[in-house]
């Protein structure tokens, strides 16, 4: 068997390279501050989530000025979209639809594994087997493997919230009511280089995302009844037994409902990438 790993790659190449080369330029070492730059201690992960909520809820950090994280990944609807539309609209007007329709952020982020395609060495094998899709990372295609990477694509994406560069969006960042929280966390300096503070901005968001109870309440019946908490109705029970049995819908064999490694509540995906 051959594995093989990307980082970007998808439907849309023209905004996935451009995102790529925004990762690419924030994505620096340390090393690359400006001379006589203090850099500020690791902070406590706790600090930097609450930043990063200030970050995930601001609606300046869009060219539009009136788009934020939130806008699309509604936290009152399960980090979803707020609405039935199919994709949302976004750009400097917000009159530009995306590509693709929003996925919610609840349960999955923390738990994502990388980016893989395993294949059959054999073209023979390949051709054959359809259980060969990719699995693991982040967005519909599976092109960025850290969530901060891929928090940068929306920040860029014309269709989306639409930010020129990094420096456009730091710029926006230091004139914020939490600019000061900012420095002090990160350092007095950090706006002097767009690229850095970007990738901390990021960083941030990333925190919240992974350490905010409210991307992964497990408060549905469902969980307590792996729990042991509740029990399930006779029809409940039933629905079960079809979606498990692989001759009736099977829908177990994708999405996957038994409990993990230490009781770990089960995902509903087996993070395969699929037309």
């Amino acid at each position: 068997m051959t594995v093989s790993f990307i980082h970007v790659a998808g439907r849309r190449p023209a905004v996935a390279a451009y995102a790529a080369a925004a990762v690419a330029a924030f994505v620096v070492p340390d090393a690359t501050f400006a001379a006589g730059t203090t850099v500020a201690p690791a902070p406590i992960y706790s600090d930097a989530a609450s930043l990063g909520k200030l970050l995930f809820n601001d609606p300046s950090l869009s060219a539009s000025g009136r788009m934020s994280c939130a806008t699309c990944h509604s936290p009152s609807h399960a980090y979803g979209p707020p609405n039935g539309l199919a994709a949302q609209f976004g750009g400097p007007d917000l009159r530009s639809q995306g590509t693709g329709a929003v996925p919610t952020l609840r349960y999955v982020l923390n738990r994502t594994p990388r980016w893989a395609h395993v294949q059959a060495s054999s073209f023979a094998e390949r051709a054959t087997d359809g259980d060969a899709a990719p699995t693991g990372a982040f967005t519909w295609d599976g092109r960025f493997n850290q969530l901060r990477d891929q928090a940068t694509f929306p920040l860029f994406d014309p269709n989306e919230m639409a930010n020129r560069d990094p420096a456009k969006v730091i710029a926006q960042l230091a004139n914020a009511p939490y600019a000061a929280r900012f420095r002090k966390m990160f350092g007095d300096a950090i706006f002097a280089t767009p690229a850095v503070a970007l990738r901390q901005a990021m960083y941030a968001i990333e925190r919240f995302e992974l350490g905010d109870p409210s991307f992964h309440p497990y408060t549905s019946k469902f969980a307590y009844y792996l729990d042991g908490k509740v029990k399930l109705t006779a029809a409940e029970l039933h629905g079960k037994a079809l979606f498990d049995a692989p001759k009736s819908g099977n829908c177990a064999s994708r999405h996957i409902d038994q409990s993990g490694v230490n009781g770990a509540h089960p995902l509903f995906t087996d993070f395969t990438s699929r037309p």
